[in-house]
């Protein structure tokens, strides 16, 4: 179902399944299926999503190898995001929400794009990132929504965000400016 509104288009589809966790699982695997961005890395800016195979080719490039960290903390983060994809289970038998976070804090030129790069590269799995949360009708704290509509669309995938502008109101990306955010969410 298509119709016109003040900001312009709305689309609405239905699912009618035997119960709501048929249909979840059901629009989740058609998502996944059609949302991947493949090679590519999906970049929000102006209030919509762009697909960026510079950006994934560039990720290809990065290597853990070429990262220059002390030898165990490259090892720990490696450790670490691994060890939590392959957690899902664990988590739910435990009731706990499957969602992991991690803030790189630096000084430019430390590494932190690299390192993130070289994850992408690492955990394969469909990358977001979050350039600008400016909209001509939509605020920041709309356009979060927006961001992680689409990561849970791609569960599990990896979202960027780095030096995002400060915003007359006080919102996440005001507070985290110019530190560079990697959360994996499934």
């Amino acid at each position: 179902m298509e119709w016109e509104n003040s900001c312009g288009g709305d689309n609405r589809d239905w699912v009618i399944a035997e119960s709501i966790e048929i249909a979840e699982e059901f629009i989740l695997d058609v998502s996944r299926k059609t949302h991947a961005p493949g090679n590519a890395i999906l970049v929000f800016s102006g209030g919509r999503w762009n697909r960026s195979e510079a950006l994934y080719n560039a990720t290809q490039s990065a290597s853990f190898e070429d990262l220059v960290l002390a030898d165990d903390l490259k090892a720990t983060i490696r450790d670490d995001f691994n060890a939590f994809l392959q957690s899902e289970d664990r988590y739910n038998r435990l009731g706990i929400s499957w969602r992991r976070g991690a803030l790189l804090i630096g000084p430019p030129g430390n590494g932190k794009t690299h390192c993130v790069r070289a994850l992408v590269k690492e955990l394969s799995v469909s990358s977001l990132y979050v350039q600008s949360l400016s909209h001509q009708y939509y605020t920041p704290e709309q356009m979060w929504h927006q961001v992680f509509d689409r990561a849970r669309g791609l569960r599990p995938c990896r979202h960027h965000a780095t030096n995002l502008p400060v915003h007359n109101s006080v919102s996440a990306d005001s507070l985290f400016r110019g530190i560079e955010q990697t959360f994996v969410t499934a």
